[in-house]
């Protein structure tokens, strides 16, 4: 429910159908929202509102009315200047940024709400009647603090504010701690200039939650002492932020520009120098590789012997200053399966564990192919591999189909780069890296038998075998629930029908295991939304797969035909 809410909020087009929508969610009891009781400081003025379910919390701050009474264009600006609190500026005024505000609030709600409510997630959303005109370069970068600013909303003071539906003691008591304590809050910003590249990725709203070293308040302390968060009057200690942790995949690197951003960050700063990126999919460290690991659908096998590695890798660091001879890792290996077993899933992974146990400087994800070492021009694939295994270094390269670049033609340009490859490898230059050879097991196992240097250099075997029918069901619900679906109990049968048909006619020429599935959810997915548009936008459908969105024909089903998707390998 919340989920739904904060989608509304940020997605709604039409904003008296949106806080019509809003209404309505709150109104049928599923989750509870309470006004915030009036704060000072720079809080004043504003409206604030709490919606909440379980460990989810949105802050809903509505814009000073006096303030906004006639519009006007304004520009938004993180960054503290002599230690003043960052100012947004009109043509006329400024005042203290309406973000910050909003962060200071949400910050009070983390503070108090987190030892209550475990894995807490605190979103934020703003309304103002202003235009932010520079919204468009900054947008991500709030988005990145979990708060998404909705301007231009002419209508959001005309009584269509969020109605309070709430006895509940605990939120009750949150509230005074927050109207208490929010306004003591310290916050660390910076520019938001071009906040959708570099800033966007140093700044993380769950960090800044997590880094802040709140006492919290005791409901049971008598509220009369002298040090009473209720009626202290004294200025709270700045906090300092820990030292910052991912928390969010933010997906792929798109160019060089934001490729060397990322490479420049850390103690292993460095840049890559071309003037355009090969073809190659680059993507960030994931935040937490361990717990994607074990939250990965089968693969036991492949758990267990990456866990054996990181076991390997965490004992030599236990024997690190002892004396003893550590044992040398080796990185590098292949990974056989068929399509869709989650070879490229279990690259990130890796790569992302490598950089946990101090393997690797940068823990990137670089996935390669053919295409993208075999050039228009003769010798182009020694320069296109040196330009791959600079962007890769740190990180981990996965050449998939790795046997494509094999070929009996003696005139072949792929022939030479995997001997290429090899001799770089044999380097003491290229010892911050990983290398995955990737693909299907009877050409894979041709492909080793080429050359026996790859056997011994790629000592590393993962072997992915295809998902059971409970598994890619099972992996089809936690793909519905990323986007917040649920199967009635007569679409899962339906669905389970279907799978169940192709998976008894599988080949690997036909079916992908994971991919397939992926697939054929986009055709649901499409036919859901066909379903609800033509029902006018049935609100209480939206998130409600039924039996009517399975699409029978697996004839339709195409990577090619999905709309607006992209599924993942």
């Amino acid at each position: 429910m919340i989920n739904s809410i904060w989608k509304t909020f940020k997605h709604a087009k039409d904003e008296s159908a949106m806080w019509r929508n809003v209404r309505s969610m709150i109104d049928n009891g599923e989750c509870q929202c309470a006004k915030v009781p009036k704060l000072d400081g720079v809080l004043s003025g504003y409206k604030f509102f709490m919606i909440t379910k379980n460990n989810k919390a949105i802050v809903v701050m509505i814009d000073n009315p006096n303030i906004c009474s006639r519009k006007a264009d304004e520009l938004a600006d993180e960054e503290r200047f002599n230690d003043d609190l960052p100012l947004w500026f009109t043509e006329c005024s400024h005042r203290v940024s309406p973000v910050y505000c909003l962060r200071m609030v949400m910050t009070a709600v983390h503070d108090i709400m987190e030892p209550i409510c475990s894995d807490l997630i605190v979103k934020g959303v703003f309304f103002t009647a202003n235009n932010i005109i520079n919204l468009d370069s900054c947008i991500n970068g709030y988005e990145n603090l979990n708060i998404v600013i909705r301007d231009n909303m002419d209508s959001c003071f005309a009584n269509r504010l969020l109605p309070c539906r709430t006895n509940d003691a605990i939120l009750s008591y949150c509230l005074d701690y927050v109207r208490a304590n929010a306004s003591k809050v310290t916050i660390y910003t910076k520019s938001v200039d071009d906040f959708s590249s570099e800033d966007c990725q140093d700044i993380n709203f769950n960090d800044v939650l997590d880094d802040f070293e709140w006492t919290p308040f005791d409901p049971f302390k008598d509220s009369s002492a002298d040090d009473s968060p209720f009626e202290s009057s004294e200025p709270v200690e700045e906090i300092k932020p820990k030292k910052a942790k991912a928390e969010v995949d933010r997906g792929r690197i798109t160019n060089i520009r934001d490729l060397n951003v990322f490479l420049d960050n850390g103690p292993h700063a460095r840049t890559v120098e071309m003037d355009s990126m090969p073809n190659v999919e680059i993507y960030y460290p994931l935040p937490n590789p361990q717990a994607a690991l074990d939250n990965l659908t089968g693969l036991d096998s492949i758990k267990e012997k990456v866990s054996d590695f990181s076991c390997l890798a965490l004992y030599n660091k236990l024997k690190n200053g002892t004396g003893s001879a550590t044992h040398s890792l080796n990185l590098h290996g292949t990974f056989i399966g068929n399509p869709g077993t989650g070879k490229s899933t279990m690259g990130r992974i890796w790569a992302g564990l490598l950089k946990e146990h101090n393997q690797l400087s940068h823990g990137h994800f670089v996935l390669a192919t053919r295409s993208s070492f075999v050039g228009t021009r003769w010798g182009l694939e020694e320069e296109n591999l040196i330009k791959i295994l600079d962007i890769a270094e740190g990180g981990t390269l996965m050449i998939d189909e790795a046997y494509s670049l094999v070929s009996a033609h003696p005139q072949d340009p792929g022939r030479i780069v995997l001997p290429l490859l090899l001799n770089k490898l044999a380097d003491e230059n290229y010892r911050n890296i990983s290398v995955i050879l990737a693909g299907y097991p009877n050409e894979m196992e041709s492909l080793l038998k080429t050359n026996p240097g790859i056997t011994s250099r790629f000592a590393n075997t993962f072997e992915f075998p295809d998902f059971s029918f409970d598994q890619l069901c099972e992996i089809a619900v936690n793909r519905i629930h990323k986007y917040d679906y649920e199967f009635t109990p007569e679409a899962d049968a339906k669905f389970k029908e279907v799978l169940g048909d192709a998976y008894a006619k599988k080949d690997r020429t036909h079916f992908g295991n994971a991919r397939f599935v992926a697939n054929y959810l986009e055709r649901v997915y499409l036919q859901h939304a066909r379903r609800i548009v033509k029902s006018g936008g049935d609100t209480e459908q939206l998130f409600l797969i039924t039996a009517d969105d399975i699409v029978p024909n697996l004839k339709a089903i195409s990577p090619a035909s999905g709309i607006g998707f992209a599924p993942s390998r």
